[in-house]
């Protein structure tokens, strides 16, 4: 994937965070399988379809990395089929469209939580999608721009501010992390994975009505 193909089947070389995310994606079925499968030559249909999750961006994004990684072996004959042909991936549903802005940026001025300003802010402002957010790197974040996607995003002042302000507070809160990604938190401070679906969603969930 890294340095894509020349010859049949063709395909684009694709970034570092691209492989990188869609082998994040797949690690839990892969983990999963590695536990009755000897090679994932064996892996059926019916194996994908019992990893996958319910539904939701979690079930979008494996399912788009296994299918990136089935399509790679396959079209270099290490596996014989592949068990993910035909299954649609489709849209995610975002969470969070319609929530109302307003009243939500007045929660962020005084919001106790660094991490919640700084995700709120970014979805906010930016629309960045859950798992964006998750896979985010300090690096990323360059002269008041937000590198993602192969787009360089002008940070609003108010997401500056915020960004700011979270990673003084992840500074003071885990000083020896040597983890990459933007947002951490006790349980990857000390490695080198980024936080997971759920916690983002923890955290982005406190953007709702409480009544929600």
């Amino acid at each position: 994937m890294l340095h894509g193909s020349t010859i049949t089947p063709r395909r684009h070389p694709r970034s570092h965070r691209t492989v990188r995310n869609h082998l994040y994606a797949t690690l839990p079925a892969l983990t999963s399988w590695a536990r009755t499968r000897n090679s994932l030559r064996e892996v059926t249909r019916d194996d994908v379809l019992a990893v996958l999750p319910s539904g939701g961006t979690d079930r979008s994004e494996m399912l788009s990395g296994l299918r990136s990684m089935f399509q790679v072996l396959h079209g270099r004959r290490l596996v014989f089929t592949n068990p993910t042909a035909r299954m649609k991936v489709g849209r995610a549903r975002n969470p969070y469209a319609g929530v109302d802005g307003r009243p939500v940026l007045r929660s962020l001025i005084d919001a106790p939580d660094p991490a919640r300003t700084a995700c709120g802010s970014l979805l906010i402002f930016h629309g960045l999608r859950p798992h964006q957010l998750r896979t985010l790197h300090v690096a990323d974040i360059v002269d008041g721009r937000l590198h993602t996607d192969g787009r360089k995003i002008l940070l609003a002042p108010q997401a500056r501010a915020a960004l700011n302000g979270y990673l003084a507070h992840q500074e003071r809160q885990w000083p020896n992390s040597g983890n990459p990604h933007l947002f951490i938190n006790l349980a990857t401070a000390g490695r080198l994975t980024p936080v997971t679906g759920k916690w983002i969603n923890f955290v982005l969930g406190r953007l709702r009505p409480s009544t929600a």
